[in-house]
């Protein structure tokens, strides 16, 4: 049986086992049938006449007959005469989808840390442009090199007409495995960016604090960066999703078009690895801005204002006026002497809108109780006027 195998065959990695472990089926599964056959014919006398019938239909014998190696043959040159896959056509076209796209990514942001914060608006941008030019330098190179190959009166000559269409299903099959790949290899390189121990090659995004309509945030929200990074996936799989096949090239309509979409457990597994990542380096800036929040936030919620109204209403000395003035004056201080970037793995934080926006809060209390002192003092002074002689 060993010999009937040919050599190329039996190299390469694996093929020993594979081998072994035949040979091991094929030994099991013939001292089983002849140890049921040796029992069949031992409990039974095969010469009885009442029991011949019986023992033909239950005992089970190896049939050497017909040998397979005739038929394995006859089969296998029917499969080559029907599979496409070996037309010498395909095996030109997979060179030539190997040298185009073996070393091609849709889009290479390894070093888009080196160039410095980016504005994530400004990189789904970028990442738009860039697949679009890939995807016009593709059509305009590789895609006439294959419609070529594929088209040419030499190939179809050597196809029956009857299996034209199967031939151009294979060819579509073909030219979808290697886009698919491509556009697979592509997202786990922009994905492996975010791994944690990949942070050399983390992008490294612009934010802001801000102080908008009283309230303290950031600019843009985390919503918007999570939802940036996820179009660039998005701009990444939708890429080459419009190539046609060379059946309806030759007829020329516009569909169908190649089968080039990204498989849904891998689009699921980038989304949900993105997510956790952007979400995982932006604890850093949540917690930063909470510093700010536990220790200004009275500042905006009211509370330092209510305190303000207060003490305008009631009568205080000079001394206390201005004592909650310098409060109001050395907090202002406080805000402006502190960082104005913060650098986290993914993000530079950008702190001198929400600085300015406390600041100018804690100075216009500042001037409303000067305003109260200089009122009073004006007060005192024309009574003092009237008073004198």
């Amino acid at each position: 049986m060993l010999a009937r195998v040919s050599p190329q065959l039996r190299q390469g990695p694996g093929r020993l086992e594979l081998l072994e472990e035949i040979c091991r089926e094929v030994s099991e599964s013939y001292l089983r049938v002849m140890i049921k056959h040796r029992v069949n014919t031992t409990l039974k006398d095969p010469r009885s006449p009442d029991l011949a019938e019986e023992n033909n239909a239950t005992a089970e014998i190896l049939d050497f007959s017909c040998p397979w190696h005739d038929s394995y043959v006859q089969s296998r040159k029917e499969i080559k005469k029907n599979l496409h896959i070996l037309h010498p056509v395909m095996k030109s076209v997979l060179d030539i989808c190997y040298s185009t796209f073996s070393n091609l990514l849709l889009i290479d942001l390894s070093n888009c840390r080196s160039a410095g914060p980016v504005d994530c608006e400004s990189l789904s941008n970028k990442v738009a442009v860039e697949c679009e030019r890939v995807e016009k330098t593709l059509m305009k190179s590789w895609f006439p090199k294959v419609i070529h190959l594929l088209t040419s009166k030499d190939t179809l000559q050597r196809v029956k007409p009857r299996r034209l269409d199967s031939f151009h299903n294979c060819a579509s099959t073909l030219i979808s495995n290697q886009l698919k790949t491509l556009i697979e290899r592509s997202v786990v390189e922009f994905v492996s960016l975010f791994d944690p121990l990949n942070i050399s090659k983390l992008p490294l995004f612009k934010m802001d604090l801000i102080f908008d309509d009283e309230k303290m945030d950031f600019y843009p929200s985390f919503h918007d960066l999570e939802e940036a990074v996820l179009e660039i996936l998005n701009l990444i799989s939708n890429t080459m999703q419009k190539v046609q096949t060379s059946q309806s090239w030759l007829e020329e309509v516009n569909n169908p078009v190649v089968d080039a979409k990204l498989p849904d457990h891998v689009q699921m597994w980038a989304q949900n690895t993105l997510r956790k990542a952007v979400r995982k380096n932006l604890e850093g800036p949540s917690k930063h801005l909470q510093s700010y929040v536990n220790s200004y936030d009275w500042l905006v919620n009211g509370t330092a204002q209510a305190q303000v109204e207060m003490l305008m209403k009631e009568e205080h000395s000079f001394e206390e006026y201005t004592k909650q003035v310098d409060h109001f004056r050395s907090l202002s201080q406080e805000i402006s002497g502190l960082p104005s970037l913060m650098h986290f793995d993914m993000v530079r934080l950008d702190c001198k809108e929400l600085k300015q926006g406390l600041t100018k809060k804690a100075d216009t209390l500042s001037e409303v109780l000067v305003g109260k002192l200089v009122n009073s003092l004006h007060q005192s002074s024309l009574q003092i006027c009237k008073e004198s002689p």
